[in-house]
């Protein structure tokens, strides 16, 4: 891996890292089907982002937690849980990418 492809996974990785910061499986669903496309390589220890049935999990989480949002008390909800569970998801999308 050269100078440049490093760059340009660390750019990715922190660009991802800062999406989950407003959606937490929004960001883990869009790398989950790139990586099931061919698009992106995922780290060795984070090929299971590349399956069918994670893909759909990310899926769906991600429309409950759109749709969540439309419900005061759910977001309010949400909001504390992500406290905790974007830092991970954005971790987790970083730590996905960076396979040096």
């Amino acid at each position: 891996m050269d100078i440049a492809q490093i760059i340009l996974v660390i750019l990715m990785a922190v660009s991802l890292s800062a999406c989950a910061g407003i959606r937490a499986f929004l960001p883990p669903l869009a790398v989950s089907l790139l990586a099931l496309g061919g698009y992106i390589t995922l780290a060795p220890q984070f090929q299971w982002m590349a399956r069918w049935d994670v893909a759909l999990v990310f899926g769906i989480a991600a429309v409950l937690e759109i749709v969540a949002d439309k419900y005061p008390g759910v977001d309010n909800l949400l909001d504390g849980a992500g406290l905790v569970v974007k830092p991970l998801a954005g971790a987790l999308l970083a730590l996905s990418l960076i396979h040096i």
